[in-house]
């Protein structure tokens, strides 16, 4: 899903299937690079979790209305050298 604030009707719009897989407690999801602009044999990115928002307004909402982890302001790094 991508937010788009400038469309009041419709401001989360959908921009790609995604494949994955759920067993037990695990979810493993698989996003294409390019879907999140990681090109290259070298990357970081900085990734939340969270569900269960009450109501997903807006990205924020995903901090302040729902289940995150980690906690508040941090975040999981994930870095990826091949």
């Amino acid at each position: 899903m991508q937010y788009d604030p400038r469309n009041t009707k419709a401001a989360w719009k959908e921009v790609s299937k995604l494949d994955y897989r759920c067993q037990d407690s695990k979810l493993e999801l698989a996003i294409p690079r390019e879907l999140i602009g990681l090109k290259g044999n070298h990357f970081i990115f900085d990734f939340k979790w969270s569900d269960n928002p009450a109501e997903l307004i807006d990205p924020i909402s995903f901090c302040n209305m729902g289940d995150t982890a980690p906690n508040r302001r941090f975040n999981y790094r994930f870095i990826w050298e091949k």
